[in-house]
């Protein structure tokens, strides 16, 4: 009991320093702004366009998709904001010095930090959720229950994100840390791209030594990096959208499943252990 007050302490004295930084409202500010701009422009688009000009088939899902995009950039932007100072500054300011000097132990630390950092990160992706399902009802409404995945999902995409740059904050500048945070997150990502399109080239037929030999590649770096969770928001999209079924091949489109949670959860378990080792080895 006393180690999870400890915790509960440390998320809230974060939260409680984290609201006070003006950086995170001009995020989520100009998040909502573009979400609302972007809203009333389809919107207007939809009122003035003459008569099918606008496909009527699941126009607020196509909106909806344009607009996940608008939130999981800003989402993508708050994470590194909160993750290059949420350390970093307890170290740089040698404050961290009169909290280890406290009964609070790394894990306790760390487990706090993360904690505060995440719902934070979930407060930001809600509150731009919440903007773009306004716009969605206003557009048709639908797809409630891929739009909650969705926000889920970039959530925790942009968590992996935070504790990569988290780990590497500890143990060199902030802003190198965000880079080489950010860069491992892309690799992840192509890597993840090819692997899709070289299994689809496979499934079609494609026998070539060289592209099986390049799949077997990114087969075996698939399963190393660490990658996004997929949701089914497109193909849901797509598949309540008559006038575009045939055109859109739905099986090319990849949606994660268990197994990529399974991975996602493992990625996290691992960067947080990382987090703690770093703690511990670091001087202070």
């Amino acid at each position: 009991m006393g180690r999870l007050l400890i915790v509960v302490a440390v998320a809230y004295y974060t939260l409680k320093e984290m609201t006070r930084r003006k950086l995170l409202y001009f995020i989520v500010g100009g998040g909502a702004v573009l979400v609302l701009a972007l809203g009333l422009l389809v919107t207007l688009i939809r009122a003035n366009a003459p008569a099918g000009a606008v496909p009527d088939q699941d126009f607020s899902g196509f909106v909806l998709v344009q607009l996940s995009g608008v939130v999981s950039l800003f989402a993508w932007v708050a994470s590194i904001a909160i993750a290059v100072t949420l350390i970093n500054h307890d170290l740089e300011s040698g404050s961290v010095v009169s909290i280890f000097s406290k009964p609070v132990s790394r894990l306790s630390y760390a487990l706090g930090k993360v904690l505060a950092a995440a719902a934070m990160l979930l407060a930001v992706v809600l509150v731009l959720g919440i903007g773009t399902q306004v716009i969605v009802l206003t557009n048709g409404g639908g797809h409630e229950w891929p739009l909650l995945k969705t926000f889920l999902l970039i959530a925790a995409n942009q968590l992996t994100q935070m504790l990569v740059i988290l780990v590497l904050s500890v143990v060199m500048n902030n802003i190198v840390a965000a880079i080489i945070g950010i860069v491992i997150i892309q690799v992840g990502k192509f890597v993840a791209a090819g692997h899709s399109i070289l299994h689809t080239f496979v499934d079609q037929g494609a026998t070539g030594s060289s592209i099986r030999a390049i799949s077997t590649v990114f087969d075996g770096v698939f399963w190393i990096v660490p990658r996004e969770l997929q949701s089914d928001l497109v193909r849901d999209v797509y598949l309540n959208a008559q006038a575009t079924r045939d055109a859109v091949g739905l099986g090319t489109i990849y949606v994660s499943g268990p197994l990529d949670v399974a991975y996602w959860l493992a990625w996290v378990a691992l960067l947080f252990f990382l987090l703690i080792w770093v703690l511990r080895r670091r001087e202070v």
